[in-house]
């Protein structure tokens, strides 16, 4: 059953119980659909993940925040393809041009807490030479 105005229609008192079977999944599937990741779109391409995505932030890093570059699905953007993201211990920014990591802010690469700007053209790892 499709979204009308973003609302979930009310389920007429004459529908056929497979009408209201289908309504109810349809629940069910936008909940579970909010348990596991939010997706927003620029209308063109998926560009930003709040929520799950296996690995999607490295080797058992399940969970977090990423945005695309213009014109790229966030779903299957690598590091290089992102603006930004965040994977519950650091926050990671990308320049757009370089997609060099020029900043960071949490878990550190020498493993400290903090905040990190590299100088311009230089990767937050670079800098630690770690």
């Amino acid at each position: 059953m499709p979204l009308n105005g973003n609302t979930i229609p009310y389920i007429p008192p004459q529908a056929t119980q497979q009408q209201q079977i289908a309504s109810i999944n349809r629940v069910i599937d936008i909940i579970n659909g909010f348990q596991q990741k939010i997706i927003f779109s620029d209308a063109t391409n998926r560009r930003m993940l709040i929520g799950y995505q296996k690995d999607g932030w490295g080797a058992g890093k399940d969970f977090g925040m990423k945005v695309s570059k213009p014109g790229v699905d966030v779903l299957d953007a690598n590091d290089a393809d992102l603006l930004f993201k965040m994977d519950l211990e650091t926050w990671y920014f990308y320049d757009p041009e370089t997609s060099i990591n020029f900043m960071q802010i949490g878990v550190l690469p020498d493993g400290t807490g903090g905040q990190f700007v590299a100088n311009k053209g230089v990767n937050v790892v670079d800098a630690f030479n770690v």
